[in-house]
Order: C-alpha cells, then sequence, then structure tokens
C-alpha cells in the first residue's frame, strides 16, 4: 500500500491550532485508490496530529465522517 499526503493549505498566520489543510491518498499495488479529502494538520498538546473530516449533526454534534 502506498500513503501519499497532498497538502492543499498551510496556515502560517492563523493563532489558532489548526496548521495545514491535506488529502491523503491511499493506493493499492493494484492501483485502486481511495481518497480522504480535507484531513486537517492540528498542533495538539503533545505535538502535531491529523484530523479526519467531520460534520455537524442535527444534534449540533461534530462527527468524523471517515
Amino acid at each position: 500500500m502506498k500513503v501519499t499526503v497532498e497538502i492543499s493549505k498551510i496556515f502560517k498566520d492563523r493563532t489558532d491550532m489548526l496548521k495545514a489543510a491535506t488529502n491523503v491518498i491511499l493506493e493499492d499495488n493494484e492501483g485502486e485508490r481511495f481518497v480522504i479529502k480535507n484531513v486537517r494538520v492540528v498542533e495538539g498538546e503533545h505535538g502535531p496530529f491529523m484530523s479526519l473530516p467531520s460534520r455537524r449533526n442535527v444534534n449540533n454534534e461534530y462527527k468524523e465522517i471517515c
């Protein structure tokens, strides 16, 4: 499996924890791809991490959709 990360935007001037927006591409040996869009790079308390896309539901809660 090949994993590729495409950086779509780097946020240099923001004061919050969001550092970048990316797309993650998972490709198997046969060339089939699965793309996860809008993965965020966030600066956390213990270092940077990637946050999956999320949407707000009818209860006004955010849920990851991938």
